[in-house]
């Protein structure tokens, strides 16, 4: 547990003949120990109906920031930011985070421009804020576009 986050992390790849998508979509689920899930089903720790990844997608869906699945053949990793739609952001990169989520998609120069900061401070900003996973990129070379 974290201040901003809880992850977890499930030793053991996805069940065979489940994909990554299948999983993350929430769209099969197989018990991997049955007599442990009973256990736990009697004590009213689970439901047994493999609803756990969509219920989580459904609590997100007006999250701004969403849970993260990591899926290897080793470990499935979930990391589950507090939902309090609050952005733990600077006030110059909070500056960012408002234009693009009025504006949509936009290249580093047009960004730079709204805000007002030199081309380096912006793509520094928008670093920390790719770093913090609030932003994505879109595209590479000069046809990059960023986006929550």
């Amino acid at each position: 547990m974290f201040r901003d986050r809880i992850e977890i992390k499930s030793p053991g790849g996805l069940p065979k003949g489940i994909t990554a998508d299948e999983y993350v979509n929430g769209d099969i689920s197989c018990l991997r120990n049955p007599i442990l899930g009973n256990v736990f089903f009697r004590m009213n720790y689970v439901e047994m109906f493999g609803t756990g990844v969509k219920r989580i997608l459904f609590a997100y869906k007006d999250a701004k920031i969403k849970p993260k699945f990591e899926i290897t053949d080793n470990v499935i990793s979930v990391t589950l930011p507090i939902i309090n739609n609050h952005y733990n952001v600077t006030e110059d990169e909070g500056k960012i985070i408002n234009i693009l989520e009025n504006e949509g998609p936009l290249s580093s120069s047009k960004i730079a421009k709204m805000v007002g900061y030199t081309k380096s401070k912006t793509l520094r900003l928008m670093d920390s804020l790719k770093e913090k996973e609030y932003i994505k990129v879109i595209g590479n070379g000069r046809g990059t576009k960023y986006t929550l």
